[in-house]
Order: C-alpha cells, then sequence, then structure tokens
C-alpha cells in the first residue's frame, strides 16, 4: 500500500463532519500530522502553533529496536505547524476531532489552558507508544479522557515498525561506518597548528 493509498484510508475511516482542513482550525482542535505509519498530534492554540508531545528520534529508534517501550527522551513543547510540516515522512495536515461524535469537548480556553500547563510539568511520566503517546495527549486536552486509537491499528503499527525498522539499519550502518574512521588522535611531537611532525631542532 503507498502513502497515498494510505492516506484516502485514515481518511475515509473517520466522518467527513469531523475531518477539517487546516485552514478552519480554532483553538482546543486537534491537528493531526499524516503520516505512513502513525500520525503525529497536536493541539492547536492559535496563529498557527500547537503544542504537541514530542520525543527524540533517538530514543523512538532505540526502543523500537529493541522492541522496549518504556519511556524515552521526551518534551512537551510548542511549535509553529509550518516548523512540524518540515519532516519528511509527514504527507498532510489536518483538522481530526474525531471523538466529537462520542464525547463531549470541553471549551476552547480550558483545553488550551491544559495544554499551555503541561510545557511547564510534563505529561505524565515519559514518552510510551503505546500508553503515553502524542495523541493520549491531545485526546486528554480535549476531552479528558487518554486514548490513542491508532495504536489499535494493526496495519498502522506495521507500517509505523517497518518506517523505524528503515531507520534503524540506516542507523547502524553509519555507526558502522564511523567506527571505521581511522582514529586522528594527538601523535607525539604534532606540531598543533599544522599537523605535521617536525624533527626536533638541535
Amino acid at each position: 500500500m503507498d502513502a497515498k493509498e494510505d492516506a484516502k484510508e485514515d481518511a475515509s475511516s473517520q466522518p467527513d463532519s469531523l475531518l477539517k482542513p487546516l485552514d478552519d482550525a480554532k483553538p482546543g482542535d486537534m491537528v493531526e500530522f499524516v503520516k505512513a505509519g502513525l500520525s503525529h498530534w497536536g493541539i492547536y492554540v492559535g496563529n498557527g502553533w500547537i503544542i504537541h508531545f514530542d520525543k527524540s528520534d533517538d530514543g523512538l529508534l532505540e526502543g523500537m529496536k529493541n522492541r522496549k517501550f518504556h519511556p524515552t527522551t521526551e518534551m512537551v513543547k510548542k511549535d509553529k505547524i509550518a516548523v512540524v510540516m518540515k519532516n519528511p515522512d509527514i504527507k498532510h495536515v489536518r483538522i481530526n476531532n474525531y471523538l466529537d461524535d462520542q464525547k463531549d469537548a470541553m471549551s476552547p480556553d480550558v483545553i488550551v489552558w491544559l495544554a499551555k500547563k503541561t510545557l511547564r510539568s510534563g505529561f505524565h511520566h515519559g514518552y510510551d507508544v503505546f500508553y503515553n503517546n502524542c495523541e493520549h495527549f491531545v485526546t486528554s486536552c480535549r476531552y479528558g479522557y487518554s486514548v490513542s486509537q491508532q495504536v489499535n491499528d494493526p496495519e498502522k503499527l506495521k507500517r509505523a515498525f517497518r518506517s523505524v525498522d528503515i531507520k534503524v539499519r540506516i542507523a547502524e550502518e553509519e555507526a558502522r561506518k564511523r567506527k571505521k574512521k581511522p582514529k586522528t588522535g594527538f601523535i607525539p611531537g604534532q606540531c598543533q597548528t599544522c599537523g605535521q611532525v617536525h624533527s626536533p631542532k638541535k
């Protein structure tokens, strides 16, 4: 399944009334950054900004490589949507308040306040792809109920694992190349300016 088919499949799984283009974003909306695997999520806080629960690529890669999903290095941060969109894995972005037809959303002021509060206090006990991810964060802020539908989707998980496994192999190959490079440590008699070894003056 290619990226276009992935996007169509993702879009068809939600009611049209709950999917909106980014131009219609209002503070408190959930912003979905659609990727081939697991989407990234943030809370829209106005003027092109989102607050989102992010993690270091190194931490996620290490966790998925070893199939250990313990908390990794993470940060709740505020970014411009345009900055997040620089990630080449993101296919498109949209508003997706997918639980609005099942649960009452809190008021926009409260949602934004909760999101901003996590900038100071963090979100629970660290990033965990299954139990404490970016989707858990946005649903917690909007509905007061933490849930992640995508981690229960086997196809999304397969695509996410496949994508991360490729990145892991690339990272391992780069690490091997770094190990093969000759060490350029200090050589006795080496000039600190030009790097040459000069004969001692008599």
